[in-house]
C-alpha cells in the first residue's frame, strides 16, 4: 500500500521516528517501487516486500554505514 506524507501514523513506527527528510526520502522511494512493481507484477504481498526492502535500504541504510 503505497504511503502518505499526510498520514505518518499508516507508516511502521521506525519510519515515523525518522527525520522529516528522511521519511519523506523513504515514502517516495517506497511509493516509487511499489507502482512500478504493480505496474509490471499484480502480486501485492510481493510488491511490498520489495519496496520496504529497497526503501529500507536506501534510507536507513545509510545510518549503518556511518
Amino acid at each position: 500500500m503505497p504511503y502518505d506524507m499526510e498520514h505518518p501514523e499508516d507508516m511502521p513506527k521506525y519510519v515515523q521516528e525518522m527525520s522529516e527528510a528522511d521519511m519523506k526520502k523513504w515514502v517516495g522511494i517506497f511509493n516509487g517501487v511499489h507502482k512500478t512493481c504493480m505496474e509490471k507484477n499484480d502480486d501485492e504481498k510481493e510488491c511490498e516486500k520489495m519496496s520496504f526492502a529497497i526503501a529500507n535500504d536506501r534510507v536507513r541504510g545509510k545510518e549503518e554505514k556511518k
